[in-house]
């Protein structure tokens, strides 16, 4: 994806590491990580077309779910959660490896990029889907892999759990008072 995209358009390809630790952020976010400042509008655009070029059509497919995500889905739902998912990324690439899953059914709502006035961590997507489903920032517990997530949890005002599966330390995450 990222990596593939950057060598396309002559730049030099960044550590897959340090991508890594930008999963969860706008491509423009993971590009100043990764490779620097931004470059010209016209470049920024070739790049962003190279790399949905490389990652779209196998993105679904790189999707793995841990054998415990079913049991885990289905006994959130049996205690009566409502369980929704708020994502940087377009909605259906949340929404295809899930359904190709079997995992959708348990999901009440995704909300993807292309639904929201700003990225994560701006925290209008959380608010705005909180408002679509009739619950007060109180009722809500945000989780996540990122400090993205950490962020739009704190600017959304509402609690944070911290999910160790993906790139962010629990220490990275301790700033962000996660339970």
């Amino acid at each position: 994806g990222f990596v593939d995209a950057c060598p396309l358009l002559g730049l030099p390809a960044p550590d897959a590491q340090a991508v890594r630790r930008t999963v969860g952020g706008t491509l423009e976010e993971i590009y100043i990580a990764s490779v620097g400042p931004l470059p010209d509008r016209d470049t920024f655009a070739r790049f962003r077309e190279a790399y949905h070029d490389s990652i779209d059509p196998v993105s679904c497919e790189m999707t793995r779910f841990f054998p415990e995500t079913r049991a885990a889905l289905s006994k959130m739902k049996d205690m009566g959660l409502t369980l929704c998912i708020v994502t940087n990324k377009q909605a259906r690439f949340a929404r295809e490896p899930l359904e190709k899953a079997g995992l959708l059914k348990y999901f009440d709502r995704i909300v993807g990029r292309d639904e929201m006035p700003a990225p994560k961590p701006d925290p209008r997507g959380i608010l705005r889907l909180a408002g679509e489903i009739s619950l007060s920032p109180r009722q809500i517990v945000f989780c996540g892999d990122s400090l993205f997530d950490a962020r739009a949890a704190q600017n959304a005002g509402i609690p944070f759990a911290a999910v160790l599966t993906g790139q962010t330390t629990r220490e990275e995450f301790l700033p962000y008072r996660p339970f």
